[in-house]
C-alpha cells in the first residue's frame, strides 16, 4: 500500500500532476492545463497505461472524452 490508498500504484507517485483537484482531469474547461501536466510528466506512458477501460477524463497525454452535465 502506498499513499494511504489500496489501490495505488507506484508511478503515481512521480506524476506530474500528483496533488493536483480531480476535477482538473474531468472537466473540459480545465483541459488545457491538464495536458500542461502530461507534456512535462516523467510517467506519461504509465498514466496511459493505467487508463485502459476509462471513458472519460485525461490520461495520459490524451483526452478520454468528457462527463455529461445533468
Amino acid at each position: 500500500m502506498t499513499g494511504g490508498f489500496p489501490d495505488e500504484q507506484p508511478w503515481k507517485l512521480d506524476a506530474a500532476c500528483r496533488g493536483e483537484r480531480a476535477e482538473v482531469f474531468y472537466e473540459e474547461r480545465y483541459e488545457a492545463l491538464a495536458l500542461s501536466f502530461c507534456v512535462r510528466c516523467p510517467v506519461v506512458e504509465a498514466c496511459l497505461k493505467a487508463s485502459e477501460g476509462e471513458q472519460y477524463g485525461v490520461w495520459g497525454g490524451v483526452v478520454r472524452g468528457w462527463p455529461e452535465d445533468d
